[in-house]
């Protein structure tokens, strides 16, 4: 960032030194103190949500969020060029996307953050189901044509590394599906019964690497906030989780009960957290890319990318299944009152 005396300069701070730490991040060391020099991925004409999260709008839960700087002309950004930067405090870090943090301490944090901003309002269901019903002949024509793909690659003499990993795992990923199918049903199921849907504040791209740890523990980049239900963030941290092998958040209750100490979530919530957990989409995806340019792909690169993306799936089928669980555990007591 060669603006970088230019973009200090707007909030009074003569720099000592200036460490590159990535090409979006600056540690600026002051004799004073040390920041955190971001440039964003922000667009300048999509600043709002993320300006409701550093402002604290919304009754917004703070103790989570690290501070953002204003300039001395009270702004919480400033653009150069056409980018937008902002300040922060400097908080050192030892993390990658491996995770091995506090986890309780996150989901706390990340319950917390979800319940101050939590609102609810109700549904058309008959919208929904439509869209439910859609989405079930959408999930069937996947599987025909994953089937498709893996009769054509045993009719080869010869399988090369991805055609047969995909082969292995086919019949993961179609128990991955007949039980994403189990769950659309869940899900109209419980629309119909309670025809409300809760959205929050969500981080939007929570990942290991996004938690400092700390008293208190923050969670970083906020670059991709949004409105929505609850259950994508949480989807979304435990399938960043779960592309590892020693993932520690691979058992049930799944830091759940810690979350719901904060913010009891729907059942319908839970239906549709299952349904972002098993949905195969990102592992097509994969295969279609494979197949369009076999000769193009890094084999093993491929062949990394889809065992992860098998993993995440793996994973999500016991997780499925414990809350299949503690739902006939319910019906069943209903049953015997």
């Amino acid at each position: 960032m060669e603006n970088v005396d230019r973009i200090l300069a707007a909030y009074g701070i003569t720099p000592a030194s200036v460490q590159a730490i990535s090409s979006r991040l600056l540690k600026v060391q002051t004799h004073q103190a040390a920041f955190a020099l971001k440039r964003s991925s922000l667009h300048p004409e999509r600043l709002d949500r993320w300006l409701m999260v550093v402002q604290g709008k919304h009754n917004f839960y703070r103790e989570g969020v690290p501070p953002v700087y204003q300039t001395l002309q009270e702004s919480f950004y400033v653009i150069d060029e056409g980018e937008v930067y902002y300040l922060m405090p400097w908080l050192e870090r030892h993390r990658t996307d491996e995770p091995d943090h506090p986890y309780e301490m996150m989901f706390t944090t990340l319950g917390k953050i979800h319940a101050s901003t939590s609102k609810r309002y109700p549904i058309d269901y008959e919208a929904y189901s439509l869209a439910i019903t859609k989405q079930k002949e959408k999930l069937q024509q996947d599987r025909d044509e994953l089937l498709a793909i893996v009769e054509r690659f045993e009719s080869q003499t010869y399988m090369g590394a991805v055609p047969l990993l995909v082969c292995t795992q086919y019949k993961d990923i179609e128990h991955v599906s007949a039980m994403l199918d189990k769950w659309y049903d869940h899900y109209d199921a419980d629309l119909k019964e309670d025809p409300e849907m809760e959205h929050s504040v969500l981080h939007g791209n929570l990942r290991p690497s996004h938690v400092q740890d700390g008293s208190p523990l923050h969670l970083l980049n906020w670059e991709k906030t949004k409105l929505g239900n609850p259950s994508l963030d949480l989807a979304g941290y435990y399938q960043e989780e779960w592309r590892f092998v020693d993932s520690n958040v691979i058992n049930p209750p799944y830091y759940m009960h810690t979350y719901e100490e904060h913010r009891q979530m729907k059942k319908n919530e839970e239906s549709l957290l299952m349904l972002h957990l098993l949905h195969p989409g990102r592992y097509l995806k994969q295969v279609r890319q494979y197949v369009d340019a076999p000769q193009k792909a890094d084999a093993p690169a491929v062949v990394m990318e889809l065992t992860q993306t098998h993993r995440q799936l793996a994973q999500a089928l016991n997780a499925q299944a414990y809350f299949q669980d503690l739902r006939d555990q319910e019906t069943q007591e209903e049953e015997d009152a």
